[in-house]
């Protein structure tokens, strides 16, 4: 229906295709809240000085256990719950080359215990410490999984992964992912 005037608007009342959008319009304007810009953010002293010229902007997920693997969802753009996926991502990867990776950490028992700490039963599962990103032990399978190059940004070093078996070619985005860790138990999603 088109509204022509203040009487129209008064008497329109909004179709439900209407409604939906403006409720993905209003959800889309709470997602764009969670990007922080640089100069409002409490963590710039954080970040390692020659990349802060860089920083577009930062995505700051929920604190609950599952940032790390939030960034990368929000990364490869996947919904809300992405975060969920890009764990049964990883762990299918292991599994499928657990050869690879059984070298890579050193001992099998290594590698059961990553599995383990990766596997959430359910999207409501709570996501303690043992559940939690660790770059030496997840950022190659995390690489190899979404076929892009991930950088954990830290002070004082920058630890970068590239996928080991496929390129670029392979991969629907091959821009890297860049990781900011602050106040060693908290990840953000970086935009360079």
């Amino acid at each position: 229906m088109k509204v022509n005037n203040q009487s129209d608007i008064a008497k329109h009342k909004p179709s439900e295709s209407e409604v939906a959008k403006l409720e993905q319009s209003d959800a889309q304007k709470r997602e764009v809240k969670k990007l922080v810009l640089l100069p409002d953010l409490l963590y710039k002293a954080q970040i390692p000085s020659h990349l802060v010229g860089f920083i577009k902007d930062i995505f700051e997920p929920e604190p609950d256990g599952n940032c790390d693997f939030q960034c990368v969802a929000k990364a490869v753009g996947y919904n809300k719950d992405g975060w969920f996926q890009v764990r049964k991502e990883m762990v299918k990867e292991i599994l499928a080359k657990k050869d690879l990776y059984s070298k890579l950490q050193v001992k099998g028992k290594i590698i059961n215990k990553i599995v383990a700490g990766l596997n959430m039963k359910t999207l409501k599962t709570k996501a303690g410490r043992t559940k939690w990103f660790e770059k030496l032990s997840h950022g190659q399978v995390l690489s190899n999984a979404i076929i892009r190059p991930v950088f954990f940004v830290l002070l004082p070093t920058c630890d970068p992964y590239l996928p080991l078996r496929l390129g670029p070619d392979n991969s629907q985005d091959p821009d890297p992912i860049y990781m900011l860790h602050v106040n060693k138990n908290h990840w953000f999603l970086v935009n360079i």
